[in-house]
C-alpha cells in the first residue's frame, strides 16, 4: 500500500511517532513518505494523519476530501472544543479516527466524535542508547557523590523526567518532589541525581530550582534538540521514571521507560492507569481532585490534582527499594507496546 504519513513536525510527540510509523511500514513492504502538515502538495491517495485531536486540525482535513482516503491516529489531552453543528463534525464523520487510549476515546465520544478504534503506540524495543553518553553520564554522576567515588559497582539513583513544559505537564511538582527527596535521602550512602529533559515554558525551572537550593539537578533545558539515542541513555541508566502530568493523551514516556525495565510514578487516572500497572510496572499516586481547565481555547482538559508528598514517597520507595525486582513484570507488560503495533492502523483504510 502506498501511504503517506503527515504530521506538524514541530510538535516533537508527534514528529516521533511519525517516523515510528514509518519505519515499521516500510519494513512491512508498504510504500510511504513522511510529510509535514505544511506541505502543499501530499501526492497520494492514502493519508495517514497523527496529531491531536482539535478542530482546526479536522478542518485541515477537509482539503483531502473526498478524493483520498484518510485515517487519523489522533491523540486528545481533554475534551476538543468543537460546535455540534459545524464543518469539522461533518469532516470527522467522513475520515477514520483511531486513538492511542480509552481515555482519548472517551474524551472525543463524549463531544459527538466517532471514534473507529483503538491502537495503541509501540516502540522498538531493540532501539540503541549512545554508550559514549552512558559512559560520560555515569563519570559524572560518580563524581559527584563524596561517599562512592570511582567505585563502579556501586549505583547512584537517578530519578528522571522527559517532558515538555506546558501547564499540564506538571514539571513544579516533579521539582517540589525533587527537594523533598533530596532532603530525606540527603544522608544517604547514595543521594539521587535529578535529570529534567526538558526547555523553556511555563515553569521557570532553574530559578526555581536556585530558589529551592536543590542540589544534584540537571536541567538540560534542550527538549526537542536531543537525538533520541542519548534520550534512551537516560531511560537506561534512571531508576525511576517520572511522569508528573496532570494529563495525558496516552504517556509516551512511560513505554519508553519500559523498554529498558524501568518503572514509572505517575497519577492515578487515565491514561496513565491503562498502562501503569500499580506495585508491577510503576507507582500510582492518588488523585485528590479533578479540575476542568479551559486550554488555548481548544479543549476543556481534566487536571488530576495530586499531593507533591505522595510524588515524593512514590520516588523515595523506589530508591530505596531497588532489590525488590519488578523487571520480569515489567518485561511481561510491555509486550504490548510493540513497533508492529501499528500495522494495525492499515485495517482502517
Amino acid at each position: 500500500m502506498k501511504i503517506g504519513i503527515v504530521a506538524p513536525f514541530q510538535v516533537i510527540s508527534h514528529r516521533i511517532v511519525a517516523n515510528r510509523i514509518l519505519s515499521v511500514l516500510r519494513s512491512e513492504g508498504h510504500e510511504c513518505e513522511i510529510y509535514d502538515f505544511e506541505s502543499e502538495r501530499i501526492p497520494v491517495d492514502n493519508i495517514l494523519y497523527v496529531g491531536t485531536v482539535v478542530s482546526e486540525i479536522l478542518s485541515y482535513m477537509a482539503r483531502f476530501l473526498p478524493d483520498k482516503n484518510v485515517v487519523f491516529y489522533g491523540t486528545a489531552e481533554g475534551f476538543p472544543l468543537i460546535d455540534p453543528i459545524c464543518i469539522e463534525k461533518e469532516v470527522a464523520n467522513k475520515i477514520k479516527i483511531v486513538v492511542p487510549s480509552d481515555f482519548t476515546k472517551m474524551c472525543l465520544e463524549a463531544v459527538g466524535i466517532a471514534v473507529d478504534g483503538v491502537v495503541r503506540h509501540g516502540i522498538d524495543m531493540e532501539e540503541d542508547y549512545d554508550h559514549k553518553f552512558a559512559e560520560w553520564l555515569r563519570t559524572s554522576f560518580y563524581r559527584g557523590c563524596r561517599k562512592c567515588g570511582d567505585r563502579a559497582q556501586l549505583k547512584t539513583p537517578m530519578v528522571l523526567c522527559i517532558a515538555g513544559n506546558q501547564e499540564r505537564k506538571g514539571l513544579d511538582r516533579f521539582i517540589l518532589a525533587s527537594k523533598l527527596v533530596s532532603r530525606e535521602l540527603r544522608g544517604s550512602e547514595l543521594p539521587p541525581w535529578f535529570v529534567l529533559h526538558s526547555g523553556g515554558g511555563f515553569v521557570n525551572v532553574a530559578k526555581m530550582i536556585s530558589d529551592l537550593e536543590i542540589e544534584r539537578f540537571w536541567f538540560t533545558n534542550s527538549y526537542g534538540r536531543m537525538p533520541m539515542a542519548k534520550i534512551n541513555t537516560f531511560y537506561r541508566l534512571c531508576t525511576v521514571n517520572v511522569l508528573p502530568s496532570y494529563s495525558e493523551g496516552f504517556g509516551l514516556t512511560t513505554i519508553e521507560a519500559m523498554r529498558y525495565d524501568k518503572p514509572t510514578v505517575a497519577v492515578n487516572a487515565q491514561p496513565m492507569n491503562e498502562i501503569i500497572e500499580d506495585g508491577k510496572t510503576g507507582l500510582l499516586i492518588p488523585c485528590k481532585k479533578v479540575e476542568q481547565v479551559k486550554y488555548m481555547d481548544r479543549w476543556f482538559i481534566p487536571m488530576h490534582l495530586y499531593s507533591v508528598d505522595d510524588l515524593a514517597d512514590s520516588i523515595i520507595r523506589l530508591i530505596r527499594d531497588q532489590t525488590r525486582d519488578l523487571t520480569m513484570q515489567i518485561r511481561e507488560a510491555k509486550k504490548e507496546y510493540i513497533l508492529k503495533n501499528y500495522i494495525k492502523l492499515l485495517d482502517y483504510f
